[in-house]
């Protein structure tokens, strides 16, 4: 990365608090992504925002989160969450889809849609446990 780029993604940071503290409420895990596509289609995001949800669930405050990788922080995302995340900020696409974590141990209905401007998405991750109990009652 040049230094062009660590200016940019200071500038995101900082405006991604202004953008997106509206989801603080949402009572499901919201997260916002700058995606970098790399080498054979291997890409890399940037954790952009995180709401309180996805801080509870991971286990650290947003400042631990925002401005760091997924691939520094999630070593066990597979190669299709980057895909996915690669065809919502390049391609406009918004996925529906389930998505298993192994160091939890839970499945996840996940949404993955664009958003802001080319290169970012955003996420929504709900348990499927949880919602499966939720539809029961």
């Amino acid at each position: 990365m040049s230094i062009e780029d660590f200016s940019s993604i200071t500038l995101y940071l900082s405006v991604g608090y202004c953008l997106y503290s509206e989801t603080e409420d949402l009572p499901i895990s919201y997260s916002v992504y700058k995606v970098i596509p790399g080498d054979e289609g291997i890409c890399n995001a940037i954790i952009f925002y995180v709401n309180h949800v996805f801080e509870e669930r991971g286990g650290k405050k947003a400042e631990e989160f925002v401005g760091r990788t997924t691939r520094e922080l999630f070593d066990s995302l597979d190669e299709g969450w980057y895909q996915k995340a690669m065809r919502a900020a390049f391609h406009g696409e918004t996925i529906i889809d389930r998505l298993y974590y192994k160091p939890t141990g839970k499945h996840y209905y996940m949404t993955v849609s664009p958003i802001i401007q080319e290169g970012f998405c955003c996420l929504t991750y709900q348990e499927m446990d949880l919602l499966n109990n939720l539809s029961e009652n």
